[in-house]
Protein backbone atom coordinates (compact mmCIF):
# COMPACT_ATOMS: atom_id res chain seq x y z
CA UNK A 1 0.00 0.00 0.00
CA UNK A 2 1.34 3.09 -1.10
CA UNK A 3 -0.43 6.06 0.43
CA UNK A 4 -3.45 4.56 1.00
CA UNK A 5 -3.37 2.68 -2.17
CA UNK A 6 -2.76 -0.42 -3.31
CA UNK A 7 0.45 -0.42 -5.17
CA UNK A 8 3.29 -3.72 -6.09
CA UNK A 9 2.51 -7.03 -5.92
CA UNK A 10 -0.53 -7.92 -3.41
CA UNK A 11 -3.77 -9.83 -3.02
CA UNK A 12 -7.30 -8.63 -2.72
CA UNK A 13 -10.38 -10.47 -1.09
CA UNK A 14 -13.34 -9.31 -2.50
CA UNK A 15 -16.74 -9.62 -0.90
CA UNK A 16 -18.53 -11.54 -3.25
CA UNK A 17 -16.15 -14.10 -2.48
CA UNK A 18 -13.08 -13.23 -6.07
CA UNK A 19 -9.40 -12.96 -5.71
CA UNK A 20 -6.70 -11.03 -6.99
CA UNK A 21 -3.26 -12.01 -6.75
CA UNK A 22 -1.00 -9.79 -8.51
CA UNK A 23 0.65 -6.61 -9.29
CA UNK A 24 -1.43 -3.44 -8.64
CA UNK A 25 -0.48 0.40 -9.64
CA UNK A 26 -2.72 2.90 -7.61
CA UNK A 27 -5.18 0.61 -6.71
CA UNK A 28 -5.40 -0.75 -10.77
CA UNK A 29 -4.61 -4.52 -11.54
CA UNK A 30 -1.41 -3.75 -13.88
CA UNK A 31 0.97 -6.11 -15.39
CA UNK A 32 1.23 -9.59 -14.42
CA UNK A 33 -2.04 -11.46 -11.95
CA UNK A 34 -4.54 -13.53 -11.56
CA UNK A 35 -8.18 -13.35 -10.80
CA UNK A 36 -9.82 -15.72 -9.01
CA UNK A 37 -13.87 -15.98 -9.90
CA UNK A 38 -15.90 -17.17 -6.85
CA UNK A 39 -17.34 -19.54 -9.27
CA UNK A 40 -14.24 -21.11 -9.82
CA UNK A 41 -13.63 -19.46 -12.91
CA UNK A 42 -10.27 -17.99 -12.83
CA UNK A 43 -8.24 -15.65 -15.47
CA UNK A 44 -3.99 -15.65 -15.47
CA UNK A 45 -1.97 -13.48 -17.54
CA UNK A 46 -1.45 -9.37 -17.55
CA UNK A 47 -3.40 -6.34 -16.92
CA UNK A 48 -3.84 -2.76 -17.85
CA UNK A 49 -5.86 -0.24 -16.03
CA UNK A 50 -7.71 -2.93 -14.01
CA UNK A 51 -8.53 -4.79 -18.09
CA UNK A 52 -7.59 -7.88 -18.94
CA UNK A 53 -5.08 -6.55 -21.23
CA UNK A 54 -2.54 -8.14 -23.55
CA UNK A 55 -2.07 -12.16 -23.28
CA UNK A 56 -3.19 -14.34 -20.73
CA UNK A 57 -5.77 -17.65 -20.29
CA UNK A 58 -8.86 -17.45 -19.00
CA UNK A 59 -10.12 -20.84 -17.74
CA UNK A 60 -13.81 -21.87 -17.47
CA UNK A 61 -15.88 -24.18 -15.49
CA UNK A 62 -16.68 -26.55 -18.03
CA UNK A 63 -13.12 -27.23 -18.95
CA UNK A 64 -12.60 -25.27 -21.89
CA UNK A 65 -9.79 -22.72 -21.59
CA UNK A 66 -8.68 -20.07 -23.85
CA UNK A 67 -5.56 -18.81 -24.31
CA UNK A 68 -3.97 -15.49 -26.25
CA UNK A 69 -4.76 -12.07 -26.81
CA UNK A 70 -7.03 -9.88 -24.80
CA UNK A 71 -7.70 -5.92 -25.31
CA UNK A 72 -10.18 -4.32 -22.93
CA UNK A 73 -11.12 -7.26 -21.21
CA UNK A 74 -12.38 -8.70 -24.58
CA UNK A 75 -10.45 -12.04 -26.39
CA UNK A 76 -9.08 -9.95 -29.00
CA UNK A 77 -6.11 -10.89 -31.59
CA UNK A 78 -4.95 -14.69 -31.96
CA UNK A 79 -6.29 -17.25 -29.55
CA UNK A 80 -7.28 -20.63 -29.36
CA UNK A 81 -10.11 -22.02 -27.50
CA UNK A 82 -9.63 -25.66 -26.01
CA UNK A 83 -13.03 -26.88 -25.75
CA UNK A 84 -13.31 -29.78 -22.78
CA UNK A 85 -13.70 -32.82 -25.55
CA UNK A 86 -10.20 -31.99 -26.45
CA UNK A 87 -10.92 -30.40 -29.66
CA UNK A 88 -9.60 -26.73 -30.31
CA UNK A 89 -10.05 -23.62 -32.51
CA UNK A 90 -7.29 -21.36 -32.85
CA UNK A 91 -8.11 -18.23 -34.68
CA UNK A 92 -8.49 -14.44 -34.33
CA UNK A 93 -10.95 -12.86 -32.40
CA UNK A 94 -12.48 -9.32 -32.19
CA UNK A 95 -14.65 -8.10 -29.09
CA UNK A 96 -15.15 -11.90 -27.26
CA UNK A 97 -16.09 -13.38 -31.05
CA UNK A 98 -14.03 -15.39 -33.62
CA UNK A 99 -13.77 -12.88 -36.85
CA UNK A 100 -11.13 -14.08 -39.60
CA UNK A 101 -9.64 -16.95 -40.64
CA UNK A 102 -9.13 -19.89 -38.33
CA UNK A 103 -8.50 -23.54 -37.70
CA UNK A 104 -10.92 -26.30 -36.06
CA UNK A 105 -9.16 -29.41 -35.00
CA UNK A 106 -11.45 -32.10 -33.80
CA UNK A 107 -10.92 -34.76 -31.10
CA UNK A 108 -9.73 -37.01 -33.78
CA UNK A 109 -7.01 -34.25 -35.45
CA UNK A 110 -8.95 -33.85 -38.23
CA UNK A 111 -8.09 -30.07 -39.06
CA UNK A 112 -10.63 -27.94 -41.13
CA UNK A 113 -10.32 -24.02 -42.05
CA UNK A 114 -12.82 -21.53 -41.14
CA UNK A 115 -13.80 -18.44 -41.67
CA UNK A 116 -15.71 -16.22 -39.48
CA UNK A 117 -17.29 -12.68 -39.37
CA UNK A 118 -18.27 -11.60 -35.52
CA UNK A 119 -19.24 -14.46 -34.85
CA UNK A 120 -21.09 -16.23 -37.16
CA UNK A 121 -19.23 -18.61 -39.43
CA UNK A 122 -19.28 -17.45 -43.29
Amino acid sequence: ISNLMMHGQGTYKYKNGDKYVGQWVEDKKQGKGRFFYHDGEFYDGEWDNNKKNGYGAYYYLGGERYVGQWHNNSKWGRGTLYYNNFSEFQGFWVQNKKSGKGTFTDQGGNVTQEEWKMGSLI
